[in-house]
């Protein structure tokens, strides 16, 4: 899932490229995209996604059903094997023709695990030579950045944006974005 992901390059505080709009996206729920190297190459597959936005309200990754397995809850555990759905005071929710989650802010999509995203973007001749910085403002929760396939680095931080410096990775013309976010709790926040 990216929860509201919005992202832009800034180089000093006048010069910018917005990146919102039309982003080429791969879900990778088999976490193949490093060791095939997707970020040397255009995405697999031919699915986009609009950004700022999230993968949900979009209706990208899988369908919300009693077999979701949700990364938080706070409903109490239950013995092994046996779920929300096994409780009697949920029934009312269970219906045969008609999914209904009895909790609030679930949305009809869930996906967890990694998804790439890759944009094209011109940088122009003035910015030779200009510190430029990509900003992810909330980005959930691991981020890794490609330039033109090059790695610029890794952020992990769930309240903060990323920020990458990625003068040294840009080209006057066409360059390529390709941005790896993986929203699987890598920290246990307790």
């Amino acid at each position: 899932m990216v929860s509201f992901l919005s992202i832009c390059t800034v180089v000093l505080a006048s010069n910018t490229i917005d990146l919102s709009g039309l982003w080429r996206l791969a879900l990778d729920g088999e976490d193949t995209g490093l060791s095939q190297e997707w970020y040397r190459a255009e995405l697999p597959g031919e699915e986009t996604v609009l950004l700022p936005g999230s993968l949900q309200e979009q209706r990208k990754g899988n369908r919300v059903g009693h077999d979701t397995t949700f990364t938080g809850h706070i409903w109490k555990k239950y013995p092994a094997g046996k779920t929300w759905a096994d409780d009697p005071n949920y029934k009312p929710f269970l219906k045969e023709d008609e999914f209904r989650f009895p909790f609030w802010l679930i949305s009809d999509y869930h996906y967890i695990g990694a998804a790439w995203y890759q944009k094209e973007i011109t940088v122009p001749a003035d910015w030779a030579g200009k510190p430029v910085e990509l900003f992810l403002e909330r980005p959930h929760w691991e981020t890794q950045l490609w330039m033109n396939g090059e790695r610029v680095g890794m952020q992990n931080g769930l309240g903060v944006p990323h920020r990458y410096d990625v003068g040294k990775f840009l080209k006057l013309g066409a360059n390529t974005i390709t941005l790896c976010i993986d929203n699987r709790v890598k920290i246990n926040v307790g």
